[in-house]
């Protein structure tokens, strides 16, 4: 199993796509169908999103409506440590801090950056945790094999391979658990994606 940590991150949140619906994530686009009636756009605005679905970045965020994909992904209780959003998605909540994928055998773990000295200290972490407290947050549903790891604020066409990492992860179920991890001076904040 490699040990190399891949980081994804931005000012928001991450979200983990399903591969067989990852275009289907309109990150801070809405569909120009969806928007309600008095909700006009300029026709230059429309992009085209990735599965050809006509859409226009909303300007107004407004937390107790979200609209956006990306807005949803917001919009996640500040104490949860990831949810899922329209049905599929699976959000984490990682306050501008950087993720990375850790693989397990029955799934693996989401891994946000705290703080540590090195990233060898976070791995070191990671291949030697302490027991952990893991607290449950509900499942997630995979209908087909691999998803993408990216920024929320963005469609999977607007990434590059920097800011974008493909994950093995067979289809399935997942329950959804976190906890945090201290070791030394280094501190990982997790949720653990496990096969049932």
């Amino acid at each position: 199993m490699s040990h190399n940590l891949i980081w994804v991150g931005s000012d928001g949140p991450v979200v983990l796509l399903p591969l067989a619906r990852s275009k289907s994530w309109y990150g801070a686009a809405v569909p120009c169908d969806t928007l309600e009636e008095g909700e006009d756009y300029d026709e230059d605005d429309v992009e085209i999103m990735p599965d050809g679905t006509k859409a226009v970045p909303l300007e107004d965020f407004d937390p107790d409506d979200p609209k956006s994909h990306y807005e949803m992904a917001c919009a996640l209780d500040q104490d949860d440590a990831a949810g899922v959003v329209a049905e599929h998605f699976l959000a984490v909540n990682s306050t501008g801090e950087q993720v990375a994928w850790w693989p397990q055998p029955d799934g693996g773990w989401l891994v946000r950056w705290i703080c540590a000295d090195s990233e060898e200290d976070a791995v070191e972490a990671l291949k030697h945790p302490p027991e952990l407290d893991w607290e449950e947050c509900g499942t997630w549903a995979l209908e087909a094999d691999g998803a993408v790891l990216m920024a929320a604020a963005d469609t999977v066409d607007e990434q590059t391979e920097e800011v974008k990492l493909d994950v093995e992860l067979p289809a399935g179920t997942y329950a959804l658990s976190s906890a945090e991890l201290r070791v030394g001076n280094t501190e990982l904040a997790l949720v653990r994606l496990t096969r049932v």
